[in-house]
């Protein structure tokens, strides 16, 4: 079901010329067509897929304009063909909202005889006008249009509840904070490059999942940061649908939920956005704080410990060793201001430098560790928590 919501919403968007019957049954029938793929022989496959391009050809004139090069093609090469192609234009008397699902006074009667195909419907119209907005954030919309009736359909006068607006612009400002916090991702992607946008993204994650390990923090964000460099230079309509779309796809890979089986035992709040639904499941994870109930790692003397082997590393090497200090000094003080950990970066680099020139490097790091360490992090000491 969840899967048939999903390319429901993407049929509407590369086909918003169909009616809401053949959007919904191309949804439904690329939903069976994937089971298929996933669970039978290839043979069983094979022959959805050529009996689903081979409907939407032969009904090509109704569903889109783009679709003649594709259906010229042989029956092999079709589906990938259709699957590729952009969207449809959308038709020029398709009005820009979809006013009669927050205007109209029955709105509550169909909800209650037919909630399944009313939102279903509500989902059809919104993705047909809206190319630019990624799956999940569709997705989103729906459940908060459904979540919106169930609280205003309880009301004494539900209209005046789910209009004047009020709903209108509870889907806007969800639609705008996942926008603005597109942009500004990007904006720090291009600003600072894809290194220094992982770090962002090293610092916010290690707070909010410091059980993960060093190494699967720093796979983990340098996944999320290429997806910058991915989707950082499309165009504007391009950009958050490529974004998410990629972001979400990581969040399912098994690596992750490796990470997530770790996590979940121990990560409350993990936890919780995995319980959520698929759409829910990214902005819940972007919304978390640091974990609070994580226990900070105590102060050893190999915490901040550097030897002459730091001198002949190369610049990758040591943006790495730089990224694992920021990790360790999140460790052992989540609630380390970005200030702070500029600081004593800015003073790794500095004894770095110092003990890189001097003649026995060994025994300038063994001097200077306490300059980095006690000294650094003595002013964090009083503020930990």
């Amino acid at each position: 079901c969840k899967y048939t919501s999903k390319k429901l919403v993407q049929v509407s968007q590369k086909f918003p010329k169909i009616d809401f019957v053949t959007a919904t049954k191309l949804a439904t029938d690329i939903a069976h067509m994937h089971t298929e793929c996933c669970h039978s022989d290839m043979m069983d496959c094979i022959h959805e897929r050529v009996e689903l391009s081979n409907y939407v050809c032969s009904h090509k004139d109704t569903i889109s304009t783009k679709l003649s090069d594709c259906c010229e093609k042989s029956e092999v090469e079709r589906t990938e063909c259709i699957t590729e192609l952009e969207n449809d234009d959308k038709p020029a008397d398709l009005s820009p909202t979809v006013r009669e699902f927050i205007e109209d006074k029955d709105v509550c009667e169909h909800f209650a005889k037919e909630q399944d195909a009313f939102l279903a419907k509500f989902v059809y119209e919104y993705s047909r006008r809206h190319p630019e907005f990624s799956h999940l954030m569709l997705l989103r919309v729906g459940k908060g249009y459904e979540g919106l009736l169930r609280n205003c359909c309880k009301e004494s006068n539900p209209p005046e509840c789910y209009g004047k607006g009020v709903g209108e612009e509870i889907l806007k400002k969800q639609i705008q904070e996942d926008q603005e916090l597109m942009k500004t991702n990007c904006d720090v992607y291009k600003a600072q490059g894809e290194y220094h946008f992982q770090n962002i993204i090293l610092v916010r994650y290690t707070k909010r999942m410091p059980q993960l390990s060093s190494k699967e923090l720093l796979h983990f964000t340098k996944k999320l940061a290429e997806v910058g460099t991915k989707c950082c230079h499309l165009s504007e309509d391009k950009i958050f649908p490529c974004a998410e779309t990629n972001v979400s796809m990581f969040l399912s890979l098994s690596q992750y939920h490796l990470f997530l089986e770790i996590l979940l035992s121990i990560n409350p709040n993990v936890c919780k956005c995995c319980s959520d639904s698929y759409a829910l499941r990214r902005p819940c994870i972007t919304a978390l704080g640091i974990d609070e109930k994580y226990v900070p790692v105590p102060l050893t003397p190999d915490l901040f410990t550097f030897h002459e082997d730091l001198c002949a590393t190369e610049e990758a090497g040591l943006q790495k060793k730089k990224q694992e200090l920021l990790i360790s000094l999140i460790k052992y003080k989540p609630t380390i201001t970005d200030e702070q950990l500029k600081t004593i970066i800015t003073s790794f680099l500095g004894m770095r430098e110092k003990c890189c020139k001097a003649e026995n490097s060994e025994a300038c790091f063994g001097e200077e560790n306490p300059a980095l360490s006690p000294k650094a992090v003595a002013a964090l000491q009083g503020s930990k928590g």
